[in-house]
Parts: C-alpha cells; sequence; structure tokens
C-alpha cells in the first residue's frame, strides 16, 4: 500500500480479496485468516465483493468467531486494525 501521494511506502496493510488484493481470499477461510492476523499481529482490508451474500455472511462468522475467541487470550490482547469492505451492503 503507498501512501496518499502515491509516492511513499504508506502503511503496512494486507489486502485480501477483491481487485486490489496482495492475496486472493476464499470464502471458507475465515477461521484461518483470523488465525493469522493474530500469530502474524498484521492490519488487514478484508474484500467480499467477489463472494455471494452467503459466502459473505459464512465467511465474516467464521472470521469473528475465531477472532473473538482467540482475542479473549491475554497473550493475544494486541490491537488489530481490520477492514471489512463491503460490510455494509446488503
Amino acid at each position: 500500500m503507498t501512501d496518499r501521494d502515491g509516492k511513499g511506502p504508506g502503511l503496512p496493510v494486507t489486502v485480501l480479496g477483491g481487485d486490489h488484493a496482495d492475496v486472493p481470499l476464499e470464502a471458507s477461510s475465515g477461521a484461518f485468516v483470523a488465525q493469522f492476523c493474530v500469530d502474524y499481529k498484521t492490519s488487514l482490508v478484508l474484500s467480499l465483493r467477489h463472494f455471494s451474500k452467503t459466502d459473505q455472511r459464512h465467511f465474516v462468522a467464521d472470521f469473528c468467531e475465531k477472532l473473538y475467541r482467540l482475542k479473549g487470550h491475554a497473550a493475544n490482547r494486541d490491537p488489530l486494525h481490520i477492514i471489512i469492505d463491503e460490510a455494509d451492503h446488503d
């Protein structure tokens, strides 16, 4: 990701899924992505645009449940920035 003017390095945020993905995203990978996010303490943008509504709900439910359980442990309390794109569309 680059900074606002496109010349600097920007913030270290990984984009999963969508047209500008650093890594593709599978609908069945919600729990895996949550585990990765906690293990590597990485901030993410999750683009769900290419998923059906059913797959979006499945991914987000699995992701959030796993993330909630993992972040409940004292060792995993570091803050994360997670943006779920298309979360406002129904």
